[in-house]
């Protein structure tokens, strides 16, 4: 019924730019060179192309997967009306089939890239808290917070060769943690054009927002003295 015809929409273009990380010179991709993977694309640098990996004959260096088959188009299969759009829907599941192959070559596979959390973030160590977070932009990073009076000096962080910042806060004289349970933190940056800017951990466990005072969130360090334990089985 021509009541119930549906109509052909559009879907946003995704030629436009994206935006850079705090700190990071804005640069950027479209779809066509998404789809056509044209020489000197202004794409994010490890993004779609990957890294150098020590088998030539690897499957994701053509962006492919034996695991993901077809060309994302199976779906106008179900919907005619979807038609149109075939081209959007094959740039689309290009686009995901090369985050797969850079996320294999990368990190290791997706099952332990989806861990990031077990290594990035706060975590309670032996030497101290130890904070990690990518951030390849920044010029500089400290990590501040109720535990040093916001001092960026403190606490810096060193960056490695894949823009990876870290720092421990060292235990204290009887061996508690540098960072006492409850204490608001924050990650602060130095960007390229010099501007300093303070963020709330990206790898963040536990947020508060008191209304009374501000809408804004606040990162807390998360760590009791004693921990609840759980009374009944997990569910797996």
């Amino acid at each position: 019924m021509a009541g119930n015809k549906k109509k052909n929409i559009k879907p946003k273009s995704l030629d436009k730019p994206t935006e850079s990380p705090p700190g990071e010179e804005a640069s950027y991709f479209t779809t066509s060179d998404m789809a056509n993977n044209a020489p000197g694309s202004p794409m994010l640098q490890g993004n779609f192309e990957g890294p150098p990996t020590k088998d030539p004959s690897s499957s994701y260096l053509s962006g492919s997967d034996p695991e993901i088959s077809g060309d994302g188009t199976e779906v106008i299969k179900s919907d005619g009306y979807l038609e149109p759009h075939r081209e959007y829907f094959g740039q689309r599941f290009a686009h995901f089939k090369r985050w797969v192959r850079d996320i294999e070559l990368s990190e290791g596979g997706i099952d332990k890239f989806s861990r990031g959390y077990e290594s990035y973030g706060l975590h309670v160590t032996a030497e101290g808290v130890r904070y990690r977070e990518w951030a390849p932009g920044a010029k500089e990073a400290s990590l501040v917070g109720d535990f040093n009076n916001w001092d960026v000096a403190a606490n810096p962080m060193t960056r490695n060769d894949f823009g990876v910042w870290e720092t421990v806060v060292a235990n204290t004289a009887d061996g508690q943690p540098g960072i006492p349970h409850g204490s608001h933190i924050k990650v602060t940056f130095v960007t390229g054009s010099g501007e300093r800017v303070y963020r709330l951990p990206a790898w963040s466990r536990y947020v508060t927002q008191d209304l009374t005072k501000s809408p804004i969130y606040e990162a807390v360090f998360y760590n009791p003295p004693q921990r609840y334990t759980f009374k009944n089985k997990r569910v797996v």
